[in-house]
């Protein structure tokens, strides 16, 4: 007869379940847990003092070299590009009043106008420079 780790789940299976952002959460003593905290706590031996971020954007991806501390504006600089984006490049959009290419940032809650571009290729060049200098290694341009 083969051990059950529960009822449902057998020893053995991949711990945890997925949630509606991709992230696993695992229940350890009716305590729910994110496993990317845990994965953090068991590699380090500490709990993560900050957000985790996940370095190529997978939520499921919980290695621990794909694992780094960030603050809530480098997380995020770290995203990828959100469903409702029309001009196909994080940090511009079409500016309607101009008829031109906006680009713009956000750092600690602060939003900074890059500038109004004749195309999005310009503006999205604008956006890459800035977030480079800003964020260096936790800045994802798609």
């Amino acid at each position: 007869m083969e051990e059950k780790a529960s009822k449902r789940i057998p020893v053995g299976a991949p711990a945890g379940f997925p949630t509606g952002t991709g992230q696993i959460r695992i229940v350890v003593d009716g305590v729910r847990y994110w496993a990317h905290h845990l994965a953090w706590l068991f590699n380090r031996g500490d709990w993560p003092s900050d957000i985790l971020d996940h370095i190529n954007g997978r939520p499921d991806d919980n290695r621990i070299e794909n694992l780094r501390l960030a603050d809530p504006s480098k997380n995020m600089q770290n995203s990828k590009l959100f469903c409702t984006n029309t001009s196909g490049f994080k940090g511009v959009s079409f500016c309607r009043q101009t008829q031109r290419w906006r680009a713009s940032i956000t750092k600690d809650g602060h939003k900074y106008c890059l500038g109004r571009f004749i195309s999005p290729d310009l503006a999205h060049a604008a956006y890459r420079q800035a977030a480079d200098r800003m964020f260096g290694e936790f800045a994802r341009a798609a």
